[in-house]
């Protein structure tokens, strides 16, 4: 998704780096192998290691929930009246 496009919206991305810090992350510490990291926003949230354990973290998620679905809905959107001019 081009950024010039998010920004115009008003979403926020992450850029690819700090998608590559949570995989090298996983990647580099054989322990994690196999592990669920989420990320949004540049915030990183354990998912299946989390204390709490898998129903804390997805309660935690639930709260990113309407945040990507209002993106989603402003990209769509966008979409629609870029293809429509």
């Amino acid at each position: 998704m081009p950024g010039a496009l998010l920004q115009k919206i008003n979403v926020s991305s992450q850029t690819p780096d700090v998608v590559a810090r949570s995989v090298a992350l996983l990647f580099a510490d054989e322990k994690r192998h196999g592990d669920v990291l989420y990320s949004w926003d540049g915030n990183y949230r354990e998912i299946n290691n989390s204390e709490g354990g898998l129903l804390e973290s997805a309660g935690q998620l639930l709260d990113n929930a309407a945040s990507e679905q209002s993106a989603i809905l402003k990209i769509r959107a966008a979409f629609a009246k870029a293809t429509k001019a």
